[in-house]
């Protein structure tokens, strides 16, 4: 028997769009998933790779825990999510500019595009105004921010709400309608 395989939705728009270079793989980099929000490594979710496949010669955008064999059949080459058109190119930033790319979502879409950039930092300004730029290239936010630019603003600790709000302009609960308490 091997592994347990649970289907489920493949949403791109899940996967955080963050990466850091990784080491390499066959010579090239390899970069791994990010949590967008502190730009460091997931620490209880596996995150997805980008690197380059010699098996077709192509940048992949693959994920260790997803399969890209359905009902049995075979895997694709390096089981990629996304892969770029053939190429030898080591900087995956210029093979995304020039580059349509297929995508898999239980059958191959291609022309698809992809943009990345570099995501350092080299002044305040690439923080927002609301960090400073570490000599490593990120932003350290301020207190108050968070994210990867320092793009968001922390919630609210504490919230308050009207005690005696009307709802439907009704001050009061509908007798005939108790509450009931589980």
């Amino acid at each position: 028997h091997g592994k347990e395989v649970n289907e489920k939705l493949l949403i791109y728009s899940y996967f955080s769009g963050i990466y850091k270079e990784s080491g390499s793989y066959g010579g090239y980099p390899m970069y791994v998933e990010q949590n967008k929000n502190d730009g460091k490594p997931f620490k209880n979710t596996v995150g997805a790779e980008i690197k380059y496949c010699h098996e077709i010669s192509s940048w992949v955008f693959m994920h260790p825990l997803i399969t890209t064999s359905t009902k049995g059949e075979e895997e694709n080459e390096c089981s990629w999510l996304m892969r770029s058109q053939e190429t030898l190119d080591y900087d995956f930033i210029n093979v995304a500019s020039e580059s349509s790319f297929d995508v898999w979502t239980g059958e191959i879409t291609q022309g698809s595009t992809l943009i990345v950039t570099c995501n350092e930092c080299s002044a305040r300004s690439d923080c927002n105004y609301h960090g400073t730029c570490s000599t490593s290239g990120f932003c350290l936010c301020d207190d108050d921010r968070f994210g990867d630019h320092c793009e968001f603003e922390l919630p609210c600790e504490y919230l308050a709400t009207e005690k005696a709000g009307q709802i439907n302009d009704m001050t009061r609960w509908n007798p005939d309608n108790p509450i009931r308490l589980v």
